[in-house]
C-alpha cells in the first residue's frame, strides 16, 4: 500500500514538475489528502487483483498512455476515464451497466460494480450475454385447462414462472404444493414453452396452466394470469375473497403460509406483500409474493392497471415502472398496504430486506428466501442462512440439496467473446445461405411482419421487391400483444389479416397459427429474409434480434432514420438491439458509419440500397467485415 502512494507522488514530481512537488507535498501533510492517497492505492491494488485492465491491449487502444507513458491502470481509474475508456477489448463500462440494470441505482461507475460484485455473483458483461436462448426442441406453447376446486380458502392465486429447458422445476412444485394449502385454485403463467407432457406434474396443483413465450417477465405473466382468472371466473365475489400474485423467484415455504396469512388476517389493509422497502425513492411492496383483498378485487383500478401495463422488456423497465408504481398507484386511488416485514426494517438496515434472509426467517418467520439470496445476493452468511433453512424445513433443505455456490470471479468478457463469435457465425452462415439461393437462381423468399395494416416502415422496400422477379414477396400479420385478451387479441389478428388481403390482393398473405405461437415459427419457416419495423412495438418481434437466433432466415430491421439521433441505429434499436448490432455485425465504429452512410436512403424509411438491389447489397455490406474495412478507405467515409 505503502509503495503505491509512494509511487503516486513520484508520478506527480515527475508529470509536473515543481507544480508537482508543491502537490506532493501538501499530500504528505495535509491529512484529508493522505486519506485520499490511500483510498486510490486501495483502488489501484483492488483493479490489479482483479485483471480487468490489459495494460497491452489499453495502450494500442489510447496511445497517448503509451507516449507518455503512464501507467495504464492509473489512466484508466482517472475519474475522466473510469466510465467511459475500456480496460480490454471485452468490457465495455456502459454495455455492463445496460446488461445490469441496478448499476445506475449503485451509483457507482460500472467497472467498480463489477469488481466489487459482478465477478463474484457472475454478472454478465455484455448484452449478447442476456440474448434469449431457443427453447429445446420438442417444448410447446400451449394452455391447458384442470378440474376447479371448490371455494374452500376464497383465495385464488397467480403463479409466474420460467423455465429454459422445457420442464417444470421441482422448486415450483414444492411451492405450489404449499400454495395450495391457503388458495383454491392457481392459474399457472409460464413464460416458456415446455415438453406437453409435463403439463401433467399440475394435477391436483392448477386450475389452469398457460404455457407461451411472452418475454415480458413476471409482470407480463401477471397480467395474463389477472384476465385469465377474470375469465374463468375465478375472481368473482362469491368464490373469491383473495387474490395472491406471485412468482418462482423464491424458495419455499419455510414455514406453512398459513402462518403469515394468520398474521396478517389480524391487520385491516386492503393489499399485502412479504416485504415492504423503498425502491427508486417509492414505497414498494416487493412484488415476489402480493395479497389483493376484496376492495381491490371489486374496484376498477387493479384491472385498468394491468390493462395499461404495457409489455417491456427489460428488467430495469419492469422494476421501475411497474413493481415500483403499482403500491403507490394503488394508494393513491385510496386503498391501504401493508406487509409482515414493515418499511421500518429497510430504512433500518439500510438494505432491500431480501439481502437478510436469516433474520427474516429466524425473527418475522418469513416463508420464503429469495434465490438469489443463496446464490451471492446476501449480507448475511449463505452456510448459515441454510443450515437454518433445512433445520426449520428438512424437505426443502433435501430438495436444495446444498447450498447454491455463488458465483466466481471469471476473467471479464469470455462469454461475451464467445456470444459474439456465435452470433457473427450465425449471421454469415444465413448471408451465405442468402446469396447461394440468388446465385442458383431460385427467387429469395422474403416475408414482412405487422401487427398493423398500415402505414409500414417497409412498404417502400417491400414495393421495390415485389416488382423484382428475383424475390417472392409475402406479408403476414401477427398479433397484437397490447391487447390482453386471447378472443379480442385474435379477432383483431383477423380484422388486419383481411385488411392485408384487400391491399395486397396479389401477394400471399400468410396465417399464423391459432395458438399465436410467441415466435411464430410458422410464418417464418419457409422464408430467406425476415423483415419487420420499429413501429411495430407490440409483439414479440419489436427491437429483438435474438428471436433469430438458431433460424434459418436473416432478420432485417426497418426504421425511421428522420427521427434518429447521430447514430439511427442507437437510438431507434435501444440498447439491446444497438450493441448486438454494433459488436456483432459490424467491426468497428468506421463500419457502423458505413453501414448507416451507404446502406440507408433517408427519404424512404428502409434499409435498402439505392439502386434497389436490397439482397445485393445487403449480403455485401453485412456478409463480410473485410469488405466493409476496405471500401471505408477507398470512399472516404470518415
Amino acid at each position: 500500500m505503502e509503495g503505491i502512494i509512494l509511487d503516486d507522488l513520484r508520478f506527480l514530481f515527475r508529470r509536473d514538475g515543481l507544480a508537482g512537488a508543491g502537490k506532493a507535498f501538501r499530500c504528505a501533510i495535509s491529512p484529508k489528502a493522505w486519506r485520499r492517497l490511500r483510498e486510490r492505492a486501495r483502488e489501484r491494488r483492488l483493479m490489479e487483483d482483479s485483471g480487468l485492465v490489459d495494460r497491452d491491449w489499453y495502450r494500442r487502444e489510447y496511445p497517448e498512455v503509451a507516449e507518455t507513458g503512464i501507467d495504464p491502470i492509473r489512466d484508466f481509474l482517472d475519474p475522466a476515464h473510469v466510465s467511459s475508456r475500456m480496460p480490454n477489448p471485452d468490457f465495455d463500462p456502459r454495455e455492463y451497466a445496460a446488461a445490469n440494470f441496478d448499476v445506475k441505482a449503485d451509483r457507482i461507475p460500472a467497472v467498480w460494480h463489477y469488481v466489487r460484485h459482478g465477478m463474484r455473483e457472475g454478472r454478465p458483461v455484455s448484452l449478447l450475454e442476456c440474448a434469449e436462448r431457443p427453447f429445446p426442441d420438442g417444448a410447446e406453447e400451449f394452455r391447458k385447462d384442470y378440474p376447479a376446486a371448490p371455494a374452500v380458502h376464497r383465495r385464488t392465486a397467480v403463479f409466474a414462472a420460467f423455465s429454459g429447458d422445457g420442464r417444470i422445476g421441482k422448486r415450483d412444485l414444492f411451492y405450489l404444493r404449499g400454495l395450495k394449502e391457503v388458495v383454491d385454485n392457481v392459474v399457472f403463467v409460464a413464460n416458456c414453452p415446455i415438453f406437453p407432457e409435463e403439463a401433467a406434474k399440475l394435477e391436483g396443483l392448477a386450475r389452469l396452466a398457460v404455457f407461451r413465450h411472452h418475454g415480458c417477465y413476471d409482470f407480463g405473466s401477471y397480467k395474463a394470469g389477472w384476465f385469465e382468472a377474470k375469465a374463468l371466473g375465478l375472481l368473482e365475489p362469491d368464490v373469491c375473497d383473495e387474490l395472491v400474485v406471485c412468482n418462482d423467484s423464491c424458495y419455499g415455504p419455510v414455514f406453512p403460509f398459513s402462518e403469515c396469512f394468520a398474521v396478517m388476517a389480524g391487520r385491516p389493509c386492503d393489499f399485502w406483500g412479504m416485504a415492504l422497502a423503498r425502491s427508486y425513492g417509492r414505497k414498494t411492496i416487493q412484488s415476489y409474493f402480493y395479497v389483493f383483498r376484496k376492495a381491490v378485487l371489486e374496484g376498477p383500478h387493479l384491472d385498468r392497471w394491468f390493462g395499461r401495463l404495457d409489455g417491456y422488456r427489460d428488467r430495469g423497465q419492469v422494476i421501475a415502472k411497474c413493481e415500483t408504481v403499482l403500491t403507490e398507484h394503488l394508494e393513491r386511488c385510496g386503498y391501504s398496504c401493508d406487509a409482515l416485514v414493515p418499511e421500518s426494517f429497510h430504512r433500518t438496515r439500510r438494505a432491500t430486506p431480501t439481502k437478510f434472509p436469516l433474520t427474516l426467517m429466524r425473527d418475522w418467520r418469513m416463508p420464503l428466501v429469495k434465490v438469489k439470496a443463496l446464490r451471492g445476493d446476501s449480507l448475511e452468511n449463505a452456510e448459515e442462512t441454510f443450515a437454518f433453512l433445512r433445520r426449520e424445513n428438512p424437505a426443502l433443505g433435501a430438495l436444495i440439496g446444498s447450498p447454491p455456490e455463488p458465483g466466481r470471479p471469471r476473467p471479464a468478457g469470455g462469454a461475451a467473446r464467445a456470444a459474439r463469435e456465435s452470433h457473427a457465425e450465425s449471421f454469415a452462415r444465413k448471408v451465405t445461405a442468402v446469396r447461394a439461393r440468388a446465385a442458383a437462381g431460385n427467387p429469395v423468399r422474403v416475408v414482412f411482419l405487422s401487427a398493423a395494416a398500415g402505414p409500414l416502415p417497409w412498404e417502400p422496400a417491400f414495393e421495390a421487391l415485389r416488382r423484382d422477379g428475383r424475390f417472392q414477396c409475402s406479408v403476414a400479420a401477427v398479433p397484437d400483444f397490447r391487447i390482453s385478451e386471447p378472443a379480442r387479441r385474435l379477432a383483431a389478428l383477423r380484422d388486419v389479416r383481411a385488411e392485408f388481403l384487400r391491399r395486397f390482393p396479389e401477394v400471399s398473405v400468410q396465417r399464423v397459427s391459432q395458438d399465436e405461437a410467441g415466435e411464430w415459427t410458422d410464418v417464418a419457416a419457409d422464408a430467406d429474409v425476415v423483415c419487420w419495423g420499429t413501429a411495430e412495438n407490440v409483439s414479440d418481434f419489436r427491437h429483438d434480434p435474438h428471436w433469430s437466433v438458431g433460424r434459418a432466415f436473416l432478420p432485417v430491421l426497418f426504421f425511421d432514420r428522420r427521427t434518429a439521433g447521430p447514430y439511427p441505429l442507437e437510438k431507434e434499436f435501444g440498447r439491446q438491439n444497438y450493441a448486438y448490432f454494433q459488436t456483432v455485425f459490424f467491426a468497428d465504429r468506421k463500419t457502423f458509419d458505413l453501414y448507416v452512410a451507404h446502406s440507408l436512403r433517408g427519404a424512404d424509411n428502409a434499409v435498402l440500397a439505392a439502386d434497389g438491389d436490397f439482397l445485393r447489397a445487403l449480403a455485401e455490406r453485412l456478409g463480410s467485415r473485410r469488405s466493409c474495412e476496405n471500401r471505408s478507405e477507398t470512399e472516404g467515409v470518415p
